[in-house]
């Protein structure tokens, strides 16, 4: 292998010559079936990096495969790594994913009335798994990878069986009900054994993303990324019965963060917020946010929208929660809330303070359909969701406007009333 090599660095010169290995999880992992040659053998991999000793020859280790086990620091005898020699440690993974690829493709709505469209939304977000759509069996003759590549009338379909793995959604199934929460609310996970577990089964399934792993604790960093359609797909799941709704909601609370599995993140309980915020929204689509009867996420291949009038209703009650001032004041701010109309389908994490919103970022924010969970420092306050006043078929950027929220924990809990 030293021939070969100095043919590289002769070629090369000065520069660096970069080799990339695909598949590297497959190394030595063949199964006894195989034929010697046919093994991805680790030794004669071993043996081309030591004849490469010496010049300027760079090996990258890359691979595709989901199963975040295989990154995860190995504990005992095997800390070291089975696939590394002895005296070498494994560095910890690098994670890259390819997001919102079609996004670029994608033209622009031209009113917000556009931004509605599935047609549209399907652009955001990672590709599809295509051995997973093509199990599922989509109505579509061909393998697709992308969102956009589906048929308009497929999407919301494919996006359901890529939340939940089956054509019905089960609400006693934990990771179903992780995998459509997790899409809309912001989940973390904790940083238990069973929290790594569901963590490993959430990105094996393409649901969460991996952005790191802590060697010393061997904790896998994941989250759920802004992906509209996902986030579509789970409200329709989830608006379609009131009674599967309360259960999914219950579950989360007494199983996942309950339990540590999920953190009841934020000082001031912003997750409690959000869920609150989410369970407005969903009830606010139908005229009576008290109704038994199955509701409609999406309408005509758009995304139902609700009025602010309708969402307060549904968050506070007819009230409003104030009940010492007079009624006309509940009646005029109502009154006044109606010409506003909010579309948010899923929250979206802000790293750093907000010291200005520009129409543009408020446009953003309501063509992706999110919702802003401010940085944990940010002064004044917590949540921001995006709102238009007037007709969604004309645009005017000056009547984008905002629903500014903090939230605040009791010392006592409030009545169930409430």
């Amino acid at each position: 292998m030293q021939e070969p090599a100095g043919k590289v660095v002769e070629l090369c010169g000065d520069e660096p010559f970069i080799i990339a290995i695909d598949e590297c999880v497959e190394l030595n992992l063949g199964d006894a079936s195989m034929e010697p040659q046919e093994e991805i053998s680790l030794p004669a991999l071993h043996r081309m990096v030591k004849a490469g000793e010496g010049n300027n020859i760079w090996y990258i280790f890359m691979d595709t495969n989901s199963g975040v086990q295989y990154v995860l620091p190995t504990t005992g005898e095997l800390a070291s790594s089975f696939r590394l020699v002895k005296g070498f440690s494994p560095l910890p993974a690098f994670p890259y994913f390819a997001f919102d690829v079609m996004a670029r493709k994608a033209q622009k709505p031209s009113t917000p009335h556009g931004a509605l469209d599935l047609a549209y939304l399907k652009h955001f977000g990672r590709p599809v798994s295509v051995f997973i759509l093509h199990t599922w069996r989509v109505l579509t003759k061909e393998i697709v990878q992308y969102w956009s590549t589906l048929p308009d009338h497929d999407v919301l379909r494919a996006a359901k069986l890529k939340l939940i793995g089956a054509e019905n959604f089960d609400v006693r199934a934990t990771s179903q009900v992780f995998a459509i929460l997790s899409s809309r609310l912001l989940l973390e996970l904790g940083i238990t054994e069973a929290a790594n577990r569901l963590a490993m089964t959430a990105v094996g399934r393409h649901m969460r993303i991996l952005t790191g792993v802590t060697s010393a604790e061997e904790i896998m960093n994941t989250c759920a990324p802004s992906e509209p359609m996902l986030a579509i797909a789970a409200a329709s799941l989830l608006v379609a019965s009131p009674s599967s709704y309360k259960a999914a909601i219950n579950l989360l609370v007494k199983e996942l963060i309950l339990k540590g599995l999920v953190l009841e993140r934020g000082r001031q309980g912003e997750l409690l917020a959000r869920i609150l915020l989410m369970m407005a929204r969903d009830f606010a689509i139908s005229p009576d946010p008290k109704t038994t009867e199955a509701r409609s996420f999406v309408s005509a291949n758009h995304v139902t929208t609700v009025t602010l009038d309708k969402f307060l209703t549904a968050l506070l009650g007819d009230k409003l929660g104030v009940t010492h001032k007079p009624k006309s004041l509940h009646h005029g701010l109502l009154r006044w809330a109606t010409k506003h109309k909010l579309n948010f389908t899923h929250f979206l994490q802000v790293n750093d303070n907000i010291h200005e919103l520009t129409p543009e970022f408020l446009e953003y924010c309501w063509n992706r359909g999110i919702a802003l969970t401010c940085a944990y420092n940010q002064p004044l306050f917590d949540i921001l969701i995006v709102t238009y006043h007037g007709d969604l078929t004309q645009i005017e950027r000056s009547k984008f406007g905002l629903l500014v929220i903090q939230v605040k924990l009791r010392i006592e809990a409030a009545d169930r009333g409430l």
